[in-house]
């Protein structure tokens, strides 16, 4: 009675080996792979910074980040910066995360805007929760204001695998 309750424990167990499987969704099945100009990486942070210098006089770069921040957990960051104290400076952060069949990107939030005022940068970060074995990038909004003209920028983050 004992061998035989052996055997078909071996049995089950192999059983289960071969037709009990999981899919799962590795990062290096798209590691390098660009989707909307974010490249898909495995890195633990990410960022994209645009200089748009033959844009204007005021607004001289924008930061858009985001990092591995703990367990299904995220932090989003960025900055605008101008070449001097201006009128009034913001930053908004829109974190996005990769659809399933990787054709886009969906919104998950927004972060700001941010505005200063009298002031030549302005930051903001916050860290989210966010699900397991996806990919996720920031799109950041970069805008300065003085004397009536208005300087803005967009910039969006390679994405980064959250396993």
């Amino acid at each position: 009675m004992k061998k035989i309750r052996q055997v078909l424990l071996v049995l089950s167990l192999l059983t289960c080996l071969l037709f009990c499987t999981v899919h799962v969704t590795a990062a290096n099945e798209s590691l390098g792979k660009v989707v909307d100009g974010s490249v898909l990486t495995d890195k633990s942070e990410v960022e994209s910074t645009v200089y748009p210098w033959a844009r204007g006089a005021y607004l001289s770069s924008g930061t858009a980040r985001v990092s591995l921040a703990g367990s299904g957990q995220v932090k989003m960051s960025g900055e605008t910066v101008a070449y001097q104290n201006v009128d009034e400076i913001k930053v908004t952060l829109h974190l996005q995360r990769l659809k399933s069949d990787e054709s886009g990107w969906v919104h998950i939030a927004t972060l700001g805007p941010k505005t200063l005022k009298k002031t030549n940068m302005v930051s903001n970060s916050q860290t989210y929760s966010v699900a397991h074995g996806y990919y996720f990038r920031v799109y950041g909004v970069h805008t300065v204001m003085q004397g009536g003209k208005v300087e803005s920028t967009v910039n969006y983050s390679d994405g980064l695998w959250v396993s």
